[in-house]
């Protein structure tokens, strides 16, 4: 289980190293939170972001409830990551993950790839969000 977390506006905008100083605080501060919930967790900071990696599942809502009571967090993002082929390959996982949660509803799909593929984050975009489209009941 991964969860990406973003950081609070008013740490981005700091200068370089007090922002990077803010990062390993907060950093720490998740660590001494979340070592009751899994002693194997790993918490790695990048720039922009903080990635929270565990291996129990079990304790998914317990580390998502936990983070969200920690200063500091703007956001907290669930990932799993997918190893995929191509374009529609994408589609027929998220169809899978997805169609129940958007059966009905107005939905939009975001995406935002790293690595070179031959395809952009737009074209993914548009063909997961159109096949989507199409595979849903109209809305009522």
């Amino acid at each position: 289980m991964k969860f990406i977390i973003k950081l609070f506006p008013e740490i981005t905008i700091k200068s370089q190293s007090v922002r990077l100083r803010f990062i390993k605080i907060l950093t720490g501060n998740i660590r001494n939170v979340l070592k009751h919930y899994d002693e194997t967790l790993a918490v790695v900071r990048h720039w922009d972001n903080i990635e929270v990696r565990a291996k129990d599942e079990n304790q998914r809502l317990a580390i998502r409830d936990a983070l969200t009571r920690i200063p500091g967090i703007h956001h907290i993002l669930e990932v799993e990551d997918v190893p995929f082929t191509d374009m529609h390959d994408i589609f027929e996982k998220a169809l899978v993950q997805y169609r129940d949660q958007l059966e009905g509803k107005t939905f939009c799909v975001r995406v935002k790839r790293r690595g070179k593929h031959d395809f952009s984050s737009i074209d993914v975009e548009r063909y997961v969000g159109g096949g989507l489209n199409q595979h849903m009941s109209p809305r009522a």
